[in-house]
């Protein structure tokens, strides 16, 4: 036999080596045939182990076959939560999926929050927010000092809810996730500069649609390296998309292009097109083409945006997407189309809540009253 036949290298690396998916096959087999009263505790020295490591969507795996769903809560708003807005969220809504499904019928805060994560991955925002709230009832009479990771899940969670559904609320939804963090010592909550960088990153957003330009550029310039640093790549590209956004609104119409078109490029290697967080993209990249009289590539940047976004994304943006409709039309002197986009534009103000000031009289009243610039006033 060759040399190490039973031992595989993990995804190329020299240093991590698993045994042959047939020995362990074996193995695992006898040992739940010979000694199965040790299982679960393997289960646990192993997820304890791997977090250990850095590595907590093997720790979740681990503690879930274990059973031990309050030890996959802990993980998870502990370590494994900011892996929502990274490449490997896939990874851990798959990870969290048997505490998940333990939710309908063992729903602790814990299985909660762990079924709200796989919510988000899944894009069911309104399900994620139930899940999330009945968690936040149940820990209501939790002692402040144990629940404090568990609370901060919950606030993002919130977070992300205000910018699908209720965009005039981020602001202040950001601002509670703040408030958590400075009542928090660090100590206590192992990915507090994750929080404040999500917290920050939506606390500009919701400055910039309440029409704070200054201060959101301010914030999301400062926390574009921040998402870099901490490999938050949808974090990243909501603020890359917000950034094109005030390029457009301040008339930076080649530094809006440039951005929108880097976030795109983005998007679309990681499969991330139809994210909310990429709906920005579309949004100033329609504005842009609108100001530069590309009327077809305009439209098209309209109706991408709609088309991926219509089972619920960023609805300021939606609605920003939906007046470039309506421009688009107007320009071209095309009544009908004009009608229907504002139709369409109507439809989408009716799914929001609160409105932020920067869209909500552009949405209440004509596209002249819009915010953003006409269509003859840029160039290039």
């Amino acid at each position: 036999m060759t040399r190490n036949a039973l031992l595989v290298a993990l995804a190329g690396r020299t240093d991590w080596f698993s045994v042959h998916p047939l020995l362990r096959d074996l193995l695992r087999y006898r040992l739940t045939r010979e000694q199965p009263a040790i299982v679960t505790e393997l289960h646990l020295r192993a997820a304890q182990w791997f977090a250990d490591q850095g590595e907590p969507i093997e720790a979740i795996r681990h503690a879930a076959a274990a059973r031990q769903w309050d030890e996959v809560g802990r993980l998870l708003t502990e370590q494994a939560w900011p892996l929502m807005v990274t490449p490997r969220g896939p990874a851990l809504a798959a990870a969290l999926e048997p505490a998940a499904a333990r939710a309908a019928v063992e729903p602790t805060p814990d299985t909660l929050l762990a079924a709200a994560v796989c919510h988000f991955h899944r894009h069911d925002f309104e399900a994620m927010t139930r899940a999330a709230d009945e968690a936040a009832d149940l820990i209501a009479g939790v002692p402040q000092a144990d629940r404090r990771a568990a609370d901060a899940l919950i606030a993002v969670l919130h977070i992300v809810h205000s910018r699908i559904r209720n965009p005039g609320a981020t602001r202040s939804s950001a601002g509670h996730l703040l408030d958590v963090l400075d009542r928090t010592p660090q100590r206590h909550l192992p990915t507090a500069e994750q929080h404040r960088v999500i917290a920050t990153d939506n606390l500009a957003i919701g400055q910039l649609w309440a029409g704070d330009l200054t201060g959101a550029e301010t914030n999301l310039t400062t926390v574009l390296a921040q998402c870099q640093r901490f490999g938050l790549g949808l974090t990243e590209l909501t603020t890359q998309a917000h950034l094109a956004l005030l390029d457009v609104i301040h008339g930076r119409l080649p530094n809006a292009y440039r951005r929108a078109g880097a976030a795109q490029d983005v998007a679309e290697r990681r499969g991330w097109t139809s994210e909310p967080q990429a709906l920005g993209f579309y949004a100033s990249m329609a504005f842009t083409h609108l100001e530069w009289n590309q009327l077809d590539a305009a439209q098209s940047d309209v109706d991408r945006g709609l088309t991926v976004s219509a089972g619920g994304s960023d609805i300021a943006c939606r609605l920003a997407l939906a007046i470039a409709g309506i421009q688009v039309a107007v320009t071209r002197d095309d009544a009908p189309a004009a009608h229907a986009a504002s139709a369409r534009l109507d439809t989408i103000q009716a799914q929001a809540g609160e409105l932020p000031p920067l869209s909500a009289p552009a949405a209440r009243t004509s596209p002249a009253a819009s915010p953003w610039p006409s269509p003859t006033s840029g160039s290039r």
